[in-house]
């Protein structure tokens, strides 16, 4: 099994940050409330997903 190396990691997670501040700067939001609206869409897709297939109490127990 492959694993990065502690650079590896580093450099990635520094690229992830940096593609998200271009992106952010590209359509002209704040990096702070589009990252929370992004999480909050996550959550309420998730939410739905969870509830179609008949367990809306893990919904409720895991995502609030």
């Amino acid at each position: 099994m492959l694993q990065l190396n502690e650079h590896q990691v580093r450099e990635v997670s520094r690229l992830e940050r940096d593609s998200f501040a271009e992106l952010c700067h590209r359509i002209g939001s704040d990096p702070i409330e589009h990252e929370q609206l992004v999480l909050a869409n996550a959550k309420m897709n998730l939410r739905e997903l969870i509830s179609v297939h008949g367990r809306p109490e893990i919904a409720k127990v895991h995502l609030e």
